[in-house]
């Protein structure tokens, strides 16, 4: 199954006007405050930055309208989860969207209907929704608690998030700069999976590798054509480009496959993780390397880059989500 996104990401703000989301607007907003908080790791902004982003993108797909309150709540629950709640903290005083939980109704709740509030809370994979359903619900069984607020259910699920594996203790007075009860795989740790072809892809930067945690179980891989046009500023693309993008796309296929068999063999909880391929800059790069060429000549091109792209990459058997940036 594949899954096109297009450039757009739209919001619903408090009035109930659309507006366009600013990625890189959220990305250093998220570096200041992981900053802030003494870590520097660049990656870890772009991680968070891209789970909102899958978010909006499958919401906007769905034809849905999501509230950009309710997603700046979204990424401070995943924040607190992931062991970042200072971090959160400090990105609500940025954003000025600092959260004051509401206990709101006492209810009871069943498996269905936790399911379907974690998952408008919480960016996991249904399989993990399933479990971490299950398991708050037996919390709030041995709390001796018959109903509870959604908010309760919310921090109870993020806590279980949290510390469903034994943390580690940092030394005293210190913070860790990873949470010991969150598992992570850097992107480094792809590269003895790619074939020689693609790591050569991955030296000449057309391919680019992207780390995850647990709670985000996703392949992600960035494609830049930009890497694939030559110093020459007389190339002709269509004979120079789109020769080689089927290759490339049976690499990605196959590199994504195999980070997925890795992430099962990590986390074999985790059973059918999702993979997620990203053209950054791409309407960019035909307005942008294409001097002399008509507007029009530059879409035509890109739409049949585009549905080359398509195509090839709709060769696999697991769910996969395309963004065109």
């Amino acid at each position: 199954m594949i899954k096109i996104y297009s450039t757009n990401l739209l919001v619903q703000d408090r009035d109930g006007s659309m507006r366009s989301f600013d990625l890189d607007e959220l990305r250093e907003k998220l570096a200041q405050a992981f900053r802030s908080n003494g870590i520097s790791d660049q990656w870890l902004p772009e991680h968070f930055a891209l789970m909102l982003e899958e978010k909006i993108r499958s919401g906007n797909a769905a034809g849905e309208s999501l509230d950009s309150d309710a997603l700046q709540t979204l990424l401070a629950n995943v924040l607190v989860a992931t062991g970042y709640g200072e971090v959160a903290v400090a990105f609500g005083q940025l954003t000025d969207s600092e959260q004051s939980l509401v206990p709101g109704e006492m209810q009871p709740w069943e498996h269905a209907k936790l399911t379907a509030m974690l998952a408008r809370t919480l960016p996991l994979a249904e399989n993990q929704l399933q479990d971490l359903s299950r398991e708050s619900l037996t919390a709030l069984k041995k709390l001796g608690f018959v109903c509870a607020s959604e908010a309760f259910m919310r921090e109870l699920a993020v806590h279980i998030l949290h510390f469903r594996r034994s943390p580690g203790n940092a030394p005293a007075g210190k913070k860790p700069r990873r949470p010991a009860g969150t598992e992570f795989i850097s992107a480094d740790a792809w590269t003895h999976l790619a074939s020689e072809t693609s790591q050569l892809l991955i030296k000449r930067n057309v391919l680019r590798l992207l780390p995850l945690s647990d709670i985000f179980p996703t392949a992600r891989l960035e494609m830049h054509l930009q890497a694939l046009r030559p110093v020459s500023q007389d190339w002709q693309p269509e004979e120079c480009l789109l020769p080689q993008l089927p290759e490339i796309c049976r690499e990605i296929l196959l590199l994504l496959q195999r980070m997925r068999e890795h992430i099962r063999q990590t986390w074999p909880r985790i059973e059918n993780p999702g993979a997620h391929v990203i053209f950054p800059a791409y309407r960019d790069f035909f307005q942008q390397q294409l001097p002399g060429w008509t507007k029009r000549r530059q879409t035509t091109l890109r739409q049949k880059v585009t549905l080359l792209l398509e195509e090839q990459l709709q060769q696999q058997d697991f769910e996969l989500l395309l963004s065109f940036r």
